[in-house]
Formats: structure tokens, C-alpha cells, sequence
């Protein structure tokens, strides 16, 4: 059995974007604010579910629920949420190093927008 977690996330602010125009220090200021949350709902989760990093090397997976049917680019939206990651890697005690596959994926809408981030230990026969 692969160990896993899944971290459920608001939709990812635009000014994470790193397409957007607002001030370095505003934006950086807002990747802290959402590492922070990032942080504290994985560690709300693994303990709900009990649930300590093996260790060794990892996938993450994204499944983005937007808030409306508009396009969009999917992987403007992975560099939106490198502040979610960085929290919830933080917060399972790994490094983002350790992330050797990513996997991006729509999913359906949903009121308000959502991710769902997924970080899987990768088996041997993975690697």
C-alpha cells in the first residue's frame, strides 16, 4: 500500500500567479500567508488520518476544481500553488527536492474553486 495525503486547498489567489503584476513585496507577502494555511491543513489532516512521511522520494498530484467553466492554463496553475507545497512539504518534514514526478489534472467545478494536492511515497519499481 502506497503511502499518501491529500490536502484539500482554496482556489489559489491570482497574485500567486507568477504572471501577475502586483508588487514583489504584496505577493510575497501573500505566499506566506498561503504557505501558512498550506502548512496548518496538512498537518490538521495528518492527524485526522494518523498519517507520518515514510520518507524517500515523492509524487504530487494536482487536481484543480476551478470556480467556473472559464479556460484556463494548467500549468500557470502549479506555479500558483508552489506556495500550497511548500507548506504542505514543510509540514510532512520533507524537502521539495524529494518530488521526482508531477502530475496536473483538471477536475469538475466547484463553488468557490478548489485543489486537491496528493503527495504519494513513490515505490521502488517508480523510481
Amino acid at each position: 500500500m502506497t503511502a499518501r495525503i491529500n490536502v484539500t486547498l482554496p482556489w489559489p489567489p491570482a497574485e500567486c500567479s507568477p504572471n501577475s503584476r502586483k508588487h514583489w513585496a504584496r505577493r510575497h507577502e501573500l505566499s506566506i500567508l498561503v504557505k501558512a494555511l498550506a502548512r496548518e491543513l496538512t498537518i490538521e489532516e495528518c492527524a485526522k488520518k494518523k498519517f507520518a512521511w515514510p520518507g524517500g522520494e515523492a509524487c504530487v498530484i494536482y487536481e484543480f476544481c476551478p470556480p467556473d467553466k472559464r479556460r484556463r492554463d494548467l500549468d500557470n496553475f502549479q506555479a500558483r500553488c508552489k506556495p500550497y507545497l511548500d507548506g504542505i512539504c514543510d509540514a510532512l518534514g520533507i524537502d521539495d527536492s524529494q518530488i521526482k514526478r508531477s502530475i496536473q489534472e483538471w477536475g469538475g467545478v466547484t463553488d468557490g474553486g478548489q485543489v486537491i494536492i496528493t503527495i504519494e511515497a513513490m515505490e521502488e519499481r517508480e523510481r
